[in-house]
Order: C-alpha cells, then structure tokens, then sequence
C-alpha cells in the first residue's frame, strides 16, 4: 500500500469519527464536570425525556440522567453540575420550554436559610404537571354545553 493510500485512509478515518463526535455527542463538556445526582418524584414525566435540562432560575444547572417508572408514578434522577447546590426546600415543575414542545426540568432557588440538598437526596416538593388530555376534554365538554345552551336560547 502507498503513503498516499495510508494518508487517504488515515485523513477518511478521522473524518469520520469527527463526524460522529459532531452529530451524536450533544455537548462533550459535560463530560469534563463533575456531578452528583438528585432524584424527584412525579405522577407522570408529561413528556419530559432523559437528557433534556435541569434550571434553577433559569440558568442550566444540569440534565436528567434517568426516569424509571414505579408503582406510584415516576422517579426521575437529575445530574446536577457538582460547584450547583440545590437547596432541600426547593420546588421542581416539568415546564415547557418553547413553542416546540421541548420540556425541561424547573427547580426554585428555595428558602434562603435552607439547607442544601445532599448528593442522593430527594427534592420532597414537586408541582405534578396538569394532565393535558383531562384538560382538552374538559375544554370540549363546556364547548358542547355553550353550544347547547345557545341553540336552546335561539328556539
């Protein structure tokens, strides 16, 4: 094989993995932090998808690392950026992050004098999100009845 065959091959091998480092590695950064993790308990995930971003006053504090279900709703177990601390008074909402629909996990500051959440600890305070669906039929329902009532006022 020639030296120009070897430096093709080479040159078309690092292209490739620079492709793949660029089209399926979402942030390398966060490779590089450290992190502990925090868990919360919620009735549903409401769309909400592992890796998406945890915000404390808006600014990105880390990702949900796992949702796993259980008998009573779901766990979800947040990656928090290690230097972040995450007071154990704190209250976390799923919230919709753009007209997209992308989710995005939102926890309060918390109490000024409280204490911080331990590594492994249990945000204790969550909003469950709205069941969207209860709320589109309910929207329905009182159309329906508008509608009957007006048909009734115009016999």
């Amino acid at each position: 094989m020639s030296v120009e065959s070897k430096v093709g091959m080479f040159f078309f091998l690092g292209m490739v993995i620079l492709g793949i480092v660029t089209f399926y590695v979402e942030d390398v950064s966060t490779w590089m932090k450290n992190t502990y993790d925090i868990k919360a308990h919620f009735t549903t995930a409401n769309g909400l998808k592992e890796g998406n971003s945890v915000q404390v006053a808006g600014v990105e504090v880390g990702r949900v690392k796992t949702i796993d279900l259980t008998d009573t709703g779901v766990d979800i177990v947040l990656e928090i950026e290690e230097a972040r601390k995450i007071k154990k008074d704190a209250v976390a909402t799923i919230t919709l992050g753009g007209f997209l629909g992308d989710k995005y996990m939102d926890i309060s500051l918390g109490g000024k004098d409280a204490p911080f959440l331990k590594p492994g600890g249990t945000l204790e305070q969550v909003n469950n999100p709205p069941d969207l669906n209860a709320i589109i039929a309910n929207v329905v329902k009182t159309i329906d009845q508008v509608a009957d009532f007006t048909s009734s006022i115009a016999e």
